[in-house]
């Protein structure tokens, strides 16, 4: 009797046992029984992402170990249950990723993969973090997985000079299927990267011209860029400075204005700083570079111009620009020059074979030689 007491507690474990994997196993159909009579019917995807011009590469794939970063910000695909309405069931998604580099005919399938079956309940988010991360529920599987092994190692070529994403179109396809193997959704989101160095952009200014005499409190910047979108920075000069990066590097800009679109602007009258008669400025636009790491500038080359009454300045430099091009460029350079950013009215008078002579007189004598042609003349300019 006492034998067969022992024995039937020996069975009791493995009894549990065999009922706990059988109630479990039930419910583990249940779920999937539940799952495959009231399947998804549709599913609507929406990929929100930042535009970018430019992205380094390996804020996005981790090249060493050749997977995608899950730390990629701004990204996401958020799936929602359409049919029916507020709808539960499992999923999967099948992810395609064409690819056309710059001066390609057309574009390759670079990778095909598919998740695995996951639970959505309406309504769901993912990011790059649920891809990632194998002890997450959702993992791309091996079943089907497709690379272009030929694409991938061109486009890591490219990367390697500039460490950013070659410029291209990028397509990302994401299909949906619920248990049934039934496609229930998909959506097409079409990436365009156009630059993969910041010094590709360009950008230089047109007017005012360096060394420009202005007579107006509200001058107009014109300029030319590849850019979508600047910064447009005003300087004044102290009298420290000794060239126009000074006045960049040491001064704080008396105007800044992010500009999209327009490739000129004309300083404001209600500025909450004016500018001021017999000063000289500087100024500098940046065309801006958009990329998954912010805006990254690209500037010009400072301008110098003055705002002055300073008509002789006016008048000469008028008549220098009409000259050969040596004569030109060097009356610019020595207008550039620090120590002639003020007006020259204050230098002293203006002389003609010893002969004192007006602003009138100068401009009547220079617009007669300008019509008859310059040969043979010698124009001295001194500081006394």
């Amino acid at each position: 009797m006492n034998n067969n007491i022992k024995k039937s507690k020996m069975r009791r474990p493995i009894l549990f046992v065999v009922i706990g994997f059988l109630v479990q196993s039930s419910v583990c159909f249940l779920l999937v029984a539940q799952s495959v009579v009231n399947p998804i019917k549709e599913v609507r995807i929406t990929v929100t992402r930042p535009e970018y011009e430019m992205v380094y590469l390996a804020d996005f794939i981790n090249v060493r170990e050749q997977k995608l970063s899950p730390t990629i910000s701004g990204v996401s695909v958020d799936i929602e249950v359409i049919d029916p309405p507020e709808g539960r069931g499992r999923i999967y998604l099948v992810a395609e990723v064409f690819v056309q580099l710059q001066g390609d005919a057309q574009s390759d399938l670079i990778v095909r993969g598919k998740t695995n079956l996951f639970q959505i309940n309406g309504r769901r988010t993912l990011t790059a973090f649920d891809f990632t991360t194998r002890s997450g529920e959702i993992y791309i599987v091996n079943e089907n997985y497709f690379e272009n092994t030929r694409l991938r190692k061109r486009i890591e070529d490219l990367a390697q000079a500039t460490v950013t994403v070659p410029p291209g179109t990028y397509r990302i396809v994401l299909t949906a299927y619920n248990a049934l193997r039934q496609k229930v959704g998909s959506t097409s989101e079409t990436i365009v990267i156009s630059r993969s160095n910041v010094e590709e952009v360009y950008v230089e200014i047109v007017e005012p011209s360096n060394g420009a005499i202005l007579t107006t409190l509200t001058p107009t910047f014109t300029w030319t860029t590849t850019a979508q979108d600047v910064i447009l920075r005003i300087f004044e000069v102290g009298r420290g400075h000794r060239s126009p990066q000074d006045a960049v590097s040491a001064a704080r800009p008396v105007l800044v204005r992010e500009l999209s679109g327009v490739t000129t602007y004309t300083y404001p009258a209600d500025a909450e700083r004016k500018l001021e008669y017999e000063k000289a400025y500087v100024v500098q636009i940046s065309a801006l570079v958009n990329t998954n790491r912010g805006k990254v500038e690209r500037s010009s080359k400072p301008v110098v111009f003055r705002i002055t009454t300073d008509r002789v300045g006016k008048i000469l430099e008028k008549f220098f620009s009409s000259q050969p091009s040596d004569a030109a460029a060097r009356y610019t350079a020595l207008r550039s020059e620090p120590t002639n950013w003020v007006a020259w009215q204050t230098y002293g008078s203006i002389m003609v074979d010893g002969k004192i002579i007006t602003a009138d007189e100068l401009e009547e004598l220079l617009n007669s030689l300008e019509q008859k042609g310059t040969s043979g003349v010698s124009v001295t300019i001194e500081n006394q």
